[in-house]
């Protein structure tokens, strides 16, 4: 191949291959965090209304409806101790951090990628090669992590 040929497919693999796995990770972490995101504003709202019921059931806890503002507050509670267990088993969080490591490691590796001046065919290799790496030991990371008791990516 030529340089110029080299050079091209460079620019195509960086463009197909790394440049729309960046954008997918960019766009995962984006939506696990804004989904971290809602669900602790939810988790928080129910824990609030929560205290809220809890305490109108202390004050009216002499009437005949007293009850049911307790019995609301312990329901609104259990619900947001299911949510915030729910999101800790899918992993909002970890999920995007995986995301985000791996998005890290490729664009360090697009850093280091030869440039025109100095393209060669092996300097190209070596350069998908640890792209490559990158992408594999992504996809290593998501089954140690399942396996080691973690989250499974969803």
């Amino acid at each position: 191949m030529s340089d110029d040929e080299l050079s091209q497919a460079q620019a195509f693999y960086d463009e197909a291959r790394v440049g729309d796995q960046v954008d997918y990770y960019q766009k995962r972490i984006d939506e696990y965090r804004r989904s971290a995101g809602q669900i602790s504003l939810i988790t928080e709202l129910l824990l609030l209304s929560a205290a809220v019921a809890g305490i109108a059931g202390a004050f009216w806890g002499s009437l005949d409806f007293g009850w049911i503002a307790s019995l609301t507050a312990a329901g609104l509670a259990a619900t947001a101790a299911g949510l915030a267990s729910w999101a800790d088993t899918v992993g909002f969080v970890e999920n995007a951090e995986l995301y985000s490591a791996a998005r890290d490691g490729v664009m360090r590796t697009r850093l280091t990628r030869p440039k025109p001046s100095a393209i060669t065919a092996a300097a190209v290799d070596d350069y998908v090669d640890r792209v490559e790496d990158i992408l594999l030991g992504e996809v290593g990371e998501w089954g140690d992590t399942w396996q080691s008791g973690g989250k499974p990516p969803l």
